[in-house]
């Protein structure tokens, strides 16, 4: 607390001193005999403490007025606004560290703001009610060379305070000191909703790390013009961020609730809200997308994909595709297992409700961390397949070919399709997969038996008239470093 002490001083006095030349100060605190004493105090105590003194020396206060004192957050957010019409983002911090779980009364004397608009990022002071706007020694607004005068002063590294603007129509507005969030968003219908959501129920535990984190039950209100729509109630354990997002979870083109229950090491326990444009409420989805460490929305194809991690290298892949605004059906399912002997992969697709089984097989760990071409069995959408036979052998093997379409390929010097062909063996062993790029799109695929002397082979038709043949006795020749014993 002293240290504290003594670089509120320095930074108002070294604020004060060079603001006199720039128009900002007022008074020459540092003609004094007591602020000269202190300044050498604090200097003294400092010399010591790498880094920070040359930081609190560069900046420089210039005072900005009176400030109201702080209430539910609205005359904050237009004390600044009406300052700086154009900020998107405004964030306030206490002073001292693990402040949203220890509050007193003593930490609203000093808080300290960072404002960020267009023009770029600009730190505000707060000492005893007055706003003072941080500058570096040479006159620039909140710069590189006093980012860290935040953290050296000794405040928070998390915001007790935010409001962001996300485009038009949309803001959101969060005092994690009450757990009251409100937002105002346009869903997509052409009408703004005001959702709310405060906890009614607080409570503080302590992890087994040591560190604490809240359990709150949240109420959330949605409101339109007319008044009150709907009342959701939901239970989250959180640290420091906001537990609330608002996504196009189905892309339908419409806004949905996403709330985040719990986040941990190997995934997060999630709530997602779907809103119906027609009742114009939000519907809760199915427990099955609740627990996953990550998902990714394709907003063109309706697909949704969907991760979920376990200890080490164990985990589950899905996707799903999306039929109407709440209805979906899963396509693809990917499962790796890891166990003494190797990972387990397993990749299943689905088609009208029947379960087509494309890889179940035991690879050893060294394969499957360098063969990135296993995850293809369920990251590719498979154009074409055949089940053939080797003449030669009498061995059964699935070749499957998928092409994607690439804006820029180095071989090319332009766009063009990477062609992609998957071998598998009567065991869904992954035996090789060929790759060849073309600037045209394929047209008919055929397999060629290979009758009298001809070789086996799979032959692809060009968009143009041409055609590319690739021979199956080099399409089942393994890789020299891996290869099924």
């Amino acid at each position: 607390m002293l240290l504290k002490k003594y670089l509120l001083l320095i930074v108002s006095v070294i604020g004060i001193a060079v603001g006199i030349l720039s128009g900002c100060g007022e008074k020459e605190y540092w003609q004094d005999e007591h602020s000269r004493k202190k300044w050498a105090e604090a200097k003294q105590a400092l010399s010591a403490v790498a880094g920070i003194w040359q930081k609190v020396e560069e900046t420089v206060l210039c005072p900005m007025g009176d400030y109201p004192e702080y209430g539910g957050g609205e005359d904050l957010v237009s004390y600044f606004q009406d300052r700086y019409p154009d900020m998107y983002r405004l964030s306030a911090y206490l002073w001292g560290e693990d402040t949203l779980w220890n509050i007193e009364e003593s930490m609203f004397e000093d808080i300290f703001y960072e404002v960020e608009s267009p023009d770029g990022i600009r730190g505000f002071f707060r000492e005893n009610g007055k706003v003072h706007e941080i500058f570096s020694e040479n006159g620039s607004a909140y710069d590189e060379s006093v980012q860290g005068t935040k953290q050296d002063l000794g405040y928070d590294y998390y915001p007790f305070f935010t409001w962001k603007k996300e485009g038009e129509g949309n803001t959101s507005q969060s005092n994690y000191l009450t757990d009251v969030h409100d937002y105002m968003r346009e869903i997509g219908d052409g009408k703004g909703l005001r959702i709310q959501a405060e906890a009614v129920k607080r409570e503080l535990r302590e992890k087994i790390s040591g560190e604490q984190e809240k359990d709150n039950a949240y109420q959330i209100k949605v409101y339109e013009e007319k008044g009150l729509l709907q009342e959701i109630q939901v239970n989250v354990t959180q640290e420091e961020e906001s537990p609330f997002l608002f996504e196009d979870f189905n892309a339908d083109g419409y806004q949905d609730l996403t709330v985040v229950c719990y986040l941990g090491t190997f995934g997060c326990s999630v709530k997602h809200y779907i809103y119906n444009p027609v009742q114009r409420i939000f519907v809760e989805l199915d427990p099955e997308f609740e627990c996953y460490a990550d998902y990714v929305v394709d907003p063109k194809s309706r697909r949704l994909y969907m991760y979920s991690y376990g200890i080490a290298i164990t985990g589950r892949e899905a996707v799903f595709q999306w039929k109407g605004w709440a209805d979906y059906e899963m396509v693809k399912q990917f499962m790796h297992d890891e166990t003494q002997e190797g990972i387990r992969v397993k990749v299943v697709r689905y088609e009208e409700e029947e379960e087509n089984v494309l890889c179940d097989y035991l690879y050893s760990h060294e394969e499957y961390l360098d063969r990135t071409d296993i995850w293809g069995t369920y990251l590719e959408d498979f154009i074409w397949e055949k089940e053939v036979t080797d003449r030669s052998t009498g061995r059964n093997y699935t070749i499957r070919y998928a092409e994607v379409f690439q804006e820029e390929a180095e071989s090319n010097q332009g766009s063009c399709y990477d062609r992609r062909i998957y071998v598998y063996d009567e065991d869904t062993y992954l035996v090789r997969v060929t790759h060849s790029e073309n600037p045209s799109k394929s047209g008919a695929i055929e397999w060629e038996d290979g009758a009298g002397n001809r070789a086996q082979a799979v032959v692809i038709h060009d968009a143009d008239g041409g055609k590319s043949t690739f021979y199956l006795s080099r399409l089942i020749r393994p890789d020299d470093q891996y290869g099924k014993k």
